[in-house]
């Protein structure tokens, strides 16, 4: 991977593009690493590397016993449910409490 500095990729733009088609460029600046200039299907093909790592870790979590999508949004809901009924219940108690001072 080529490095260059953060000047000279300004400088030279449109050279970094080029070269950035042919292989990944680092950009330093003051002596350290900032950022990477890559290609287009090179990014795409870290998307599709990072898709399909994720879906071998869905598989596995399912083998797993993860218990899906849909169930475990059912039971955030019961838990909303249950936290805004005890919010109520305690709303409802200081209410009842400061009417009778």
């Amino acid at each position: 991977m080529k490095t260059l500095g953060a000047s000279e990729a300004k400088n030279r733009f449109g050279e970094l593009l080029d070269l950035a088609r042919r292989e990944p460029v680092q950009i330093e600046k003051k002596g350290c690493s900032l950022a990477v200039v890559l290609s287009i299907e090179e990014f795409e093909r870290f998307l599709d590397l990072e898709n399909e790592i994720l879906a071998l870790k869905a598989e596995k979590a399912q083998q797993e016993g993860f218990i899906g999508t849909s169930e475990s949004e059912a039971l955030l809901f019961r838990d909303f449910k249950c936290l805004k009924s005890t919010y109520l219940d305690k709303r409802l108690k200081i209410s009842k409490s400061f009417l009778e001072i």
